[in-house]
């Protein structure tokens, strides 16, 4: 099983058993998914998660961090992620 996968099953398990989440988490995806978003919050939460693994992500106090200045990959994934969460929150 791959690592985002991992992830996956992860935060599954944390929104069926109504657990805690990371403050971090909490404050960009929201106190968890709207009924009818479940689906996209579990799949931005992973990437998420996953996005804060692979670009070690140190902070406590924001999911993602802050914005990369260099334009890339980085960057665009960055960006993608803090629109996914915005529409998580809606």
């Amino acid at each position: 099983m791959e690592l985002r996968q991992k992830i996956g099953v992860y935060v599954d398990e944390i929104v069926g058993r109504d657990l805690g989440l990371p403050s971090w988490l909490e404050r960009s995806l929201g106190p968890g998914p709207r009924p009818d978003g479940v689906r996209e919050w579990i799949a931005t939460a992973t990437d998420v998660i996953f996005y804060r693994i692979v670009y070690r992500v140190p902070t406590l106090a924001y999911a993602l961090g802050d914005r990369p200045e260099a334009e890339g990959e980085r960057q665009a994934e960055y960006d993608r992620l803090v629109k996914a969460c915005e529409d998580c929150r809606m």
